[in-house]
């Protein structure tokens, strides 16, 4: 989990979220951004294109407190909470926090449960991606798509879940071997899985196919997305929350599980 920032080369994904099992990189970072035009160089760095949350529609630039973190043998946990996020940390009670735990189910296989709180703002977009993998080969739980809205310069092909979700859904993606890793070619369909399942209901849930910069031959064509919205208020009313220390907010709940076969 990242919470720093770099200055000048500072992106705007506070508890942006990645992991590498079975030699591949299964969240990646989209890479060097492509300097040659700013329209090319500004999707990299924006919130939307990591693996966290958007508040308010508008990017997020904060740095993080680790509040708890864990290391044992079979279950790993950090707990971050981000302060300065606009929208959140002025608001009464305002949270931007996110706490994920590793837990391995066998010598070669583990999920991920990750929890990102939130209280303030009115609108929130998670984003997720995974690594290089064949659309024709990715399955889709809970989900029914259609296509949906234009194409962006680095946002394309849109597909959208029609109406708000009912329960849990879920997105299991086959990876490529984008780096030649496993000496089958670069690109070759591997049998490592990526699967996530979002719990709860959620106003809306697009997929997307996300362009890296395309500054570097080896960086794959593409990588799929899941944006999921979520509002807090509707009406004048808290919408769909959890209580969490007497605080009315917002949870995305996510578990992802990581496997081989």
């Amino acid at each position: 989990m990242y919470y720093g920032g770099t200055a000048s080369h500072a992106h705007g994904d506070p508890l942006n979220l990645g992991y590498i099992a079975y030699d591949l990189d299964l969240m990646p970072d989209l890479g060097y951004p492509d300097t040659t035009s700013d329209a090319l160089a500004f999707f990299p760095r924006t919130t939307r294109s990591h693996n966290t949350v958007m508040v308010n529609g508008l990017p997020v630039d904060a740095y993080g407190e680790p509040t708890n973190f864990d290391d044992s043998g079979f279950v790993k946990l950090a707990s971050v909470n981000a302060n300065g996020v606009a929208g959140i940390s002025n608001a009464p009670g305002g949270l931007y926090k996110r706490t994920t735990a590793l837990i391995r189910i066998s010598d070669e296989d583990s999920y991920i449960v990750d929890l990102f709180d939130l209280n303030g703002g009115r609108n929130y977009e998670y984003s997720f991606h995974s690594g290089e993998s064949e659309s024709a080969n990715t399955r889709y739980e809970g989900l029914e798509l259609e296509s949906s809205g234009a194409d962006e310069l680095s946002v394309k092909n849109f597909r959208k879940h029609a109406g708000a979700t009912n329960g849990s859904f879920s997105v299991d993606w086959n990876l490529q071997d984008t780096y030649n890793r496993y000496g089958n070619g670069a690109g070759a369909v591997t049998d490592v899985h990526l699967k996530v399942t979002m719990l709860g209901d959620y106003e809306e849930v697009t997929i997307a196919d996300g362009i890296p910069p395309q500054n570097s031959l080896t960086n794959p064509k593409r990588l799929e997305y899941m944006f999921v919205k979520k509002q807090r208020f509707k009406n004048g009313l808290y919408f769909r929350h959890r209580a969490l220390s007497g605080r009315i907010h917002d949870r995305f709940d996510r578990a992802a599980a990581c496997r081989r076969g």
